[in-house]
């Protein structure tokens, strides 16, 4: 794919949502979203934006390069994926990613289960799907403890929680905290997009729905909701307060019908990953904030007869 052939596939404003920026109409004076800007010097033209001060003058693939603090060269090459360049070659993390694979896998005992789903109020149906039909799930033992942990088909790095719920005791330089995780890139990467359990012939026979969450206990409950729907919807979590997913994820939205289950306080994330999914060509997109302080997992521990309702709301029948 040229540079002429990319600008064509992904305007400017199509990158601009890519990375979560809003743009104004065009010839509207507005801040630079770059650097700090007291008085309003920047504008879009058609597909070019101009900052006045610093005489800038970007194209699409420019402005993601200014975006991401990469080169135009890099901003190229995962733009080109975005737009479908990459299609039947095998997904690759990005190349700041330190790929990392989870510690050796504990055997999953029905002790182990059981505490798990105690402590996030979850069945043990939910983490089993997690561990034997997605394969994102394994227990492993770190720091001394018995933990559940997340991880992805890329190898782009896992997270990992105590199974009694309790937080991990402060570390050497390590905080006190309720998880532990390793990979650069892991918190731009929607875990379990791109599941173990399937292939990718697999989900393009099935094309199921994707059902996006924040937060590996939240996962858990997409796990559980999704159980014995009569279409394959694919649970998948951001593990961090992030708005950008990675532009090497986007491709794996494509042509889906994606959900987008937000906690109450995360409008901005929810409307930036919406913005981004869309431009990377799904199908539709349904974003919906949980409300009343809850997140998913909050949901399913303190109405748990209502399921099929929460169900039904966030389009999952």
């Amino acid at each position: 794919m040229t540079p002429e052939e990319l600008k064509s596939r992904l305007p400017l404003r199509a990158v601009a949502a890519i990375v979560g920026i809003s743009l104004p109409p065009d010839g509207r004076k507005f801040h630079s979203p770059f650097r700090p800007d007291n008085t309003p010097s920047c504008s879009v033209n058609g597909d070019f934006f101009t900052d006045w001060s610093t005489g800038e003058h970007l194209n699409s693939i420019g402005f993601f390069a200014a975006a991401k603090k990469i080169s135009s060269a890099e901003a190229f090459r995962e733009l080109t994926v975005v737009a479908g360049g990459a299609v039947g070659k095998p997904l690759q993390p990005p190349a700041s990613a330190q790929t990392s694979k989870p510690p050796p896998a504990l055997t999953a005992t029905n002790e182990l289960l059981e505490a798990a789903g105690e402590s996030r109020s979850l069945s043990l149906e939910a983490f089993e799907a997690a561990r034997v039909w997605f394969k994102t799930l394994r227990f492993v033992s770190l720091f001394g403890h018995n933990c559940w942990v997340l991880f992805d088909a890329e190898g782009i790095g896992w997270e990992a929680r105590r199974v009694d719920g309790k937080k991990f005791e402060a570390f050497g330089m390590l905080g006190e905290r309720k998880s532990h995780s390793k990979g650069r890139g892991l918190k731009s990467w929607p875990i379990g997009i791109n599941p173990p359990g399937f292939t990718k012939a697999q989900l393009d026979k099935h094309n199921p729905r994707v059902l996006l969450v924040e937060g590996g206990p939240d996962y858990i409950a997409a796990c559980q909701l999704v159980l014995e729907l009569p279409r394959l919807v694919l649970p998948c979590a951001m593990l961090g307060k992030c708005s950008d997913i990675s532009p090497l994820a986007l491709p794996l939205f494509r042509g889906r019908d994606v959900t987008i289950a937000g906690h109450p306080d995360a409008r901005p994330r929810v409307e930036a990953w919406g913005r981004q999914i869309k431009s990377a060509g799904a199908r539709s997109v349904h974003a919906v904030l949980l409300g009343l302080g809850l997140d998913l997992n909050d949901h399913l521990r303190e109405h748990p007869l209502r399921q099929e309702a929460l169900r039904q709301h966030l389009k999952l029948k």
